[in-house]
């Protein structure tokens, strides 16, 4: 039988390839997959209205899985916060000081 990893894996949609790797393919739409290596499984839970994945990967750093979707990465956190910042600094009058939570 499978280990314990590799059940929560395989629930997860991963998928073991080669030897002992841990891959995880991700479907974009009907003719586009994602398929990148997963280091380790840091945390996984099942909420009252989705389930949330928190993995390390080899391309992206760690990366929060919603659904099994890729919604934000350590290699592009940068990115996903200018957007958030942007709008708040352009619409305050004297922005020196700024806190967004």
């Amino acid at each position: 039988g499978l280990s314990a990893r590799e059940e929560m894996a395989d629930e997860n949609g991963a998928k073991l390839m080669g030897a002992k790797r841990l891959w995880l393919e991700e479907e974009i739409q009907d003719d586009l997959r994602w398929l990148y290596s997963v280091k380790s499984i840091l945390h996984a839970e099942v909420s009252d209205f989705q389930d949330v994945e928190l993995l390390e990967t080899g391309p992206f750093g760690k990366v929060l899985l919603l659904d099994g979707k890729l919604q934000s990465a350590g290699a592009d956190e940068r990115v996903y916060h200018e957007c958030l910042v942007h709008p708040a600094m352009l619409h305050h009058p004297n922005p020196k000081k700024v806190f967004i939570c």
